[in-house]
């Protein structure tokens, strides 16, 4: 019975502790978001540019167009939704993204799947940057919570279509 008793103890403990609120909830400023997606957003840019630009590739086009469309309205937003001194300063990609584009730099047919890899993988990087900036340890800052978790729908039908183009 006493052994029982202790393990009721246990558990309940564990509960209540699992239950505790986290004293450093909201963790996350505003840089350590905005700089990432910034930076991806152009990387995903140079992409689809140069996915775009490879000759017979006319269905690419309009999934281009729609991705630019879509990214400036990310930016503006994201711009609205934030200070100046949250954006990272005007310079280049990080280098290994810029590794990556040289890999691939030439919109040439044989350099289509790999383009297509790169952004499926930077759309999976977007979707993670948005799930980490709304779980509890997040963004401090709500709207900019709230609008990051606004995003996920978009990001994961970003997505979708990137793995329907065929390679």
């Amino acid at each position: 019975m006493n052994q029982i008793k202790f393990a009721f103890t246990i558990l309940l403990l564990l509960s209540l502790t699992a239950c505790k609120k986290d004293q450093n909830e909201y963790r996350m400023v505003n840089k350590d978001f905005i700089t990432p997606v910034y930076y991806e957003q152009v990387y995903q840019q140079a992409l689809i540019k140069t996915l775009a630009a490879i000759p017979g590739e006319v269905a690419i086009n309009a999934f281009a167009l729609k991705r630019q469309q879509l990214t400036e309205s990310y930016l503006a937003e994201l711009a609205a939704l934030s200070s100046s001194e949250d954006w990272p300063m005007a310079g280049s990609l990080p280098d290994d993204k810029i590794q990556k584009l040289a890999e691939v730099n030439r919109p040439i047919p044989e350099n289509k799947a790999k383009l297509i890899e790169l952004l499926k993988i930077s759309d999976q990087d977007m979707i993670g940057f948005h799930v980490k900036a709304t779980c509890s340890v997040g963004l401090r800052d709500k709207a900019l919570r709230d609008w990051s978790n606004d995003k996920l729908k978009i990001l994961l039908n970003n997505l979708n279509e990137t793995q329907t183009i065929k390679p």
